[in-house]
């Protein structure tokens, strides 16, 4: 009989995880608490372009608001709700499953089919091996996992053997990337590098997939699943490969037995409790999900090998750089685009090649009523208008920098919490560092540069509230909690971590695809050893 694992957890890192389980021959149960979308669009509504929807769609405002015009600009706002209606459902049930109390840090969490990843930019970035290495992770190993992942989920320009031809620019972007050849000189002086975005977004029919038709609705639809998610990823692990999936179901504790492990977890229908068991376990609850596990599990562990009661945790500093180009104000731009990331701009530092700051730069033209309106210091009709002028120069950079675990400003622990269904919360502390805020200053002064030698004009620099990038690690290290040779937690032999916790650096570029990545190692790692 083939040995049986539990993968807690079906965001990016728990589904890639059960590819390869299987895919080793083991018998895969994956236990989820599985929140999935309440939306339903039309079919005739995803085959249109996104101006086409605006001038003839009657029914716009479920698809763009929300129900009641929860999404409006002046509705209340609340954790995630920077997602479009279509995927709110991301964390639909977080403030009351998985309860916070925060100083200074407002993280982003997720119970849904899919986790995260069905609010994923889609940007899939291969890190260089400095990179990986300073996160503690095997360069050359993640690398051969890297492939793997790409093969499944079909990843258009990554710079990797398995990728797709790159995706179309828009011509914001492809003004941009001209003006980046011809300035490459002066952005190297400023240590600056423009590529095209990777993108998990298919640019050819793709394993049953199609092509994105190129809508600009990407961030409301996903005709023909053009666009990587994990929720679907999850049913094709049920249906080709014939994974046990488990859901509506919060995992609470594990521990080791004699002959395997059990798994504790409360049900989403009448909060009763039920033990799972199985040989090994895989934790794929995400940095926070999985510390919770492990600290109420009394498998976390200080740097003497002591149960900790308190876990750091590394959150990716963010910032937005609204610029516009002029040449572009009042033009009428080809309807033909998608919706993600266009270009990234690097501040690549030869003194630390590991620390790579970087800028992903788009045209959000069907975000901006939803976005830009919001955060305009004007009243919606005047905001409207400004914005319409505005909309076919308006470029945002986001820029993500990276932290390292020892300049990590936040650390979590649980206390008792009647109300909750686990009878616990989790407490986050940030404590704001004086000197990272001028280095980052610094770095964001360099990219208004590099985007004034572009053509775009910085009009505003907003830096967003800690945990708004949605970049978390490092709750059960490497070397104290977790295993850096084999993943197991530190002191057992069948409990395994698999998604971000144990790295060591949260990098500027995008964290998600080295998560599938390292998700893939880890469960080779549980198959050597069934």
């Amino acid at each position: 009989m083939a040995a049986k694992v539990i993968v807690v957890g079906a965001g990016p890192s728990g589904v890639q995880a059960c590819h390869q389980l299987r895919a080793r021959g083991l018998d895969v149960q994956l236990i989820d608490f599985g929140v999935t979308s309440g939306h339903a669009a039309g079919a005739d509504s995803e085959r249109r372009g996104f101006v086409e929807f605006r001038e003839r769609e009657v029914e716009q405002s479920p698809l763009l608001w929300g129900p009641a015009y929860s999404d409006f600009p002046f509705a209340n706002r609340k954790g995630g709700a920077g997602l479009t209606p279509p995927r709110a459902f991301a964390t639909e049930h977080v403030a009351e499953w998985l309860p916070l109390r925060t100083d200074g840090i407002v993280p982003v969490e997720s119970l849904a089919k899919g986790g995260l990843g069905e609010a994923w930019g889609l940007g899939a970035f291969v890190l260089a091996t400095p990179e990986l290495e300073a996160m503690g992770l095997p360069a050359a190993a993640i690398r051969e996992s890297y492939g793997r992942v790409c093969a499944r989920i079909g990843v258009s320009g990554v710079d990797i053997a398995e990728s797709l031809q790159p995706l179309d620019l828009d011509e914001s972007a492809e003004r941009l990337w001209e003006r980046s050849r011809a300035r490459e000189g002066a952005l190297a002086r400023l240590g600056l590098r423009v590529s095209r975005t990777p993108l998990a977004l298919l640019s050819q029919p793709y394993d049953g997939r199609s092509a994105t038709p190129y809508t600009d609705m990407d961030f409301y639809q996903n005709p023909g699943t053009s666009a990587y998610r994990p929720g679907f990823d999850v049913d094709r692990l049920r249906e080709r490969h014939g994974v046990d999936y488990v859901s509506g179901w919060l995992v609470t504790t594990v521990r080791e037995t004699a002959d395997g492990v059990e798994v504790t977890a409360v049900s989403r229908a009448d909060r009763t409790s039920r033990v799972f068991t199985a040989d090994s376990v895989v934790l794929a609850a995400g940095a926070l999900g999985s510390a919770r596990i492990a600290l109420r599990s009394g498998l976390a562990r200080q740097s003497d090998g002591a149960p900790a009661s308190r876990v750091p945790l590394m959150c990716s500093p963010y910032a937005q750089i609204v610029a516009v180009q002029p040449a572009l104000v009042g033009r009428v731009l080809r309807d033909r685009r998608h919706s993600m990331g266009q270009l990234v701009m690097a501040l690549e530092d030869a003194s630390d090649p590991s620390v790579v700051p970087l800028a992903s730069i788009l045209s959000y033209r069907s975000l901006l009523l939803t976005r830009l309106m919001r955060e305009a210091p004007l009243p919606v009709r005047q905001s409207r208008a400004f914005f319409h002028a505005l909309q076919s120069g308006l470029v945002i950079a986001g820029v993500f920098f990276p932290q390292k675990l020892a300049d990590a400003e936040a650390q979590g622990w649980l206390e008792p919490d009647a109300a909750s269904p686990t009878g616990d919360r989790f407490v986050l502390e940030n404590r704001s560092r004086g000197d990272a805020r001028r280095a980052e200053a610094r770095v964001l002064a360099t990219y208004r540069t590099g985007l004034r030698a572009l053509g775009a004009v910085p009009l505003r620099t907003v830096r967003l509230q800690t945990g708004a990038s949605i970049h978390y690690g490092g709750t059960l290290p490497f070397g104290v909690s977790t295993d850096a040779a084999t993943g197991r937690l530190a002191g057992c032999r069948r409990i395994f971590v698999g998604d971000g916790s144990p790295f060591h650096m949260v990098p500027g570029r995008g964290i998600t695809l080295t998560l599938m990545a390292y998700a893939d190692w880890v469960a080779e790692r549980v198959a050597e050893g069934a």
